[in-house]
């Protein structure tokens, strides 16, 4: 018997045959095993340079937006503090004006609390312009009513009142007209006095619904 029929014989024997598939079957295994591995490491590499590089990312956005917001609490807390202190100084020239004060009077509460008052605005004015980055668009809008109700209150007007003659209708109907401005300024003041204190609950955490719902009254 030739060689070449004696492996054919060999081949055509089940158990070789079966030896054979399972020798094939573990070496594609094993092979796919080593280019599973290969994939796997090379992912966890990919993996780990991302998670690294994303992680850099993080920290400098972190920072970058923790700076900007601290930035913007401050801000906001210069303003409320200026804005406060305006409706104060508005209030205190309010409870000053009366139609039936004297022009001693008059002139006094102008020259000291509506002077003191218009500084005050002013003053939350400036700050405004260079925090107004920092403002959300609704408070923007706010604090430009009091630039235009600044307009409106006509400083110009107080050396005319003072020289108008003691109790007379003219000095009367003027200074009436004065006051309105003021009172319109103020409740412009008011309302953004309030959209600056939600707009610094907001930075503190503060949510939506705990910003509209109302103080409970405490039971008798």
């Amino acid at each position: 018997m030739s060689s070449s029929t004696s492996w054919i014989l060999l081949l055509a024997n089940p158990v070789v045959l079966a030896l054979l598939a399972w020798l094939v079957k573990r070496a594609i295994d094993a092979h796919l095993a080593k280019r599973l591995e290969d994939h796997k490491a090379e992912l966890r590499q990919i993996t780990e340079r991302c998670s690294a590089e994303l992680r850099v990312i993080s920290h400098r956005y972190e920072t970058m937006f923790t700076a900007l917001h601290a930035k913007r609490v401050e801000a906001i807390q210069e303003l409320y503090d200026l804005l406060l202190r305006s409706v104060t100084s508005v209030g205190i020239v309010l409870s000053a004006l009366d139609l039936n004060c004297s022009r001693d009077v008059l002139k006094k509460t102008v020259e000291d609390n509506a002077g003191y008052a218009l500084s005050s605005i002013h003053a939350l004015m400036s700050r405004y312009r260079t925090a107004r980055i920092y403002l959300s668009e609704p408070l923007i809008k706010r604090l430009e009513q009091i630039a235009r109700g600044m307009e409106a209150t006509n400083y110009q007007l107080i050396g005319t009142l003072t020289d108008l003659p003691e109790g007379s209708q003219e000095l009367v109907d003027q200074l009436q007209q004065w006051r309105q401005h003021w009172i319109s300024l103020r409740a412009v003041l008011d309302v953004a006095l309030e959209d600056m204190t939600n707009e610094f609950r907001r930075l503190l955490g503060f949510s939506e619904d705990e910003l509209k719902s109302e103080p409970r009254e405490e039971s008798e």
